[in-house]
């Protein structure tokens, strides 16, 4: 997807071996939910990318917002910058793997 101008929401529940690229940045919630979908942004994410995801991987290219990976069940998140505070608040299981510095 291009010009994702930071939108909110973008790739909620997508559906198992779903595949993704968002040229950009986006905003809030990006990825929640995800069961399975391979979810790639090339820039920045908003608050609470990965938010309840249960199986899947996303990968964000520079910074994640608060909340990366809240309350989620399985899967991998990867982040090649800093992420925000409460990075993986309410984690049941998964991954996160953060390149740079988390919280504040």
């Amino acid at each position: 997807m291009v010009n994702t101008l930071s939108r909110h929401n973008l790739g909620v529940g997508l559906p198992d071996e779903t595949k993704i690229v968002f040229e950009g940045s986006v905003g809030y919630y990006c990825g929640g939910l995800n069961v399975g979908a391979i979810i790639d942004i090339e820039r920045n994410a908003g608050w609470a990318c990965g938010e309840g995801m249960s199986k899947g991987l996303i990968t964000v290219g520079g910074y994640c917002g608060m909340s990366c990976g809240a309350a989620m069940m399985g899967g991998t998140i990867h982040v090649k910058g800093d992420a925000g505070p409460r990075c993986g608040v309410a984690m049941k299981g998964g991954n996160i793997v953060v390149e740079g510095k988390i919280g504040y």
